[in-house]
């Protein structure tokens, strides 16, 4: 399990200290989840579009397996998250086959593990940032989806590492204030991928896993642990760059 480390982050300690103290949260333990309880539903809302293919037998990871292909599936975090903060994810052993060899500069085509936030709905505009797999590359994108018109930001990563982490800081703000920045790590440390400003539209935030598999055979992947950590919104650009020189000193359970 991922923990912070004392020594030598005493300052960023200390906001986050504050940001428990002053931040009121649905999501106020640093470690939000660490799948050890058997079952999501305490904590999560399968959001689909296709559902069922988490489980949670209680063994300290969350699993997704989409084995006949073509399938996406979304847990949501069960409440909202007011105001600023900061989500980390780790996966565990990501595994992919794809049936689609893409076109020359084609970005959407592959299978992914995704971290996002954004609002629920239809139309909800969410960001991701994800190891991203197709016939061709493997890596890291990062993705704007805004009602369906996907964009994406940052320059593509190549990575072959199936374990990993990966972050998103929000300033809290919606429409066009709004400002994301995100994080992964591949084992060298957490690296700032791209800030956006993803223009949310008025309603609650949430956080979410997705599995990605609509152009492949099969997709798996274990998440270990998610950490949520609130923010006050005087510390938010301060924290937006610290944050991952606390993340990158951790330890797993």
């Amino acid at each position: 399990m991922k923990k912070l480390a004392v020594p030598n982050y005493v300052g960023l300690l200390v906001i986050l200290s504050f940001a428990l103290i002053f931040v009121s949260s649905p999501a106020q333990a640093y470690v939000y989840d660490d799948f050890t309880a058997s079952g999501y539903t305490s904590l999560w809302q399968d959001v689909g579009p296709d559902y069922g293919l988490f489980s949670q037998p209680g063994n300290g990871n969350l699993y997704f397996l989409d084995n006949s292909g073509g399938q996406i599936d979304s847990l949501a975090s069960l409440s909202a998250v007011t105001g600023p903060f900061a989500v980390a994810m780790q996966y565990l052993n990501f595994s992919a086959t794809n049936n689609t060899t893409p076109s020359p500069g084609s970005q959407f085509v592959g299978s992914s593990v995704d971290l996002w936030i954004g609002t629920l709905g239809a139309t909800y505009t969410h960001v991701s940032i994800y190891e991203f797999l197709n016939a061709t590359q493997q890596g890291i994108w990062a993705v704007i989806n805004n009602s369906g018109s996907k964009t994406h930001i940052g320059s593509y990563v190549s990575n072959t590492a199936t374990t990993g982490w990966l972050g998103i800081v929000y300033n809290g703000m919606q429409g066009a204030a709004g400002v994301v920045t995100l994080y992964y790590d591949v084992g060298s440390g957490w690296t700032k991928f791209a800030s956006y400003n993803p223009d949310f539209p008025a309603g609650p935030i949430y956080f979410a896993i997705e599995g990605y598999d609509p152009d492949g055979s099969y997709l798996s992947f274990q998440v270990d642990q998610v950490d949520v950590v609130p923010l006050p919104p005087s510390a938010f650009f301060l924290v937006s760059g610290l944050i991952p020189l606390a993340w990158a000193h951790r330890r797993k359970r």
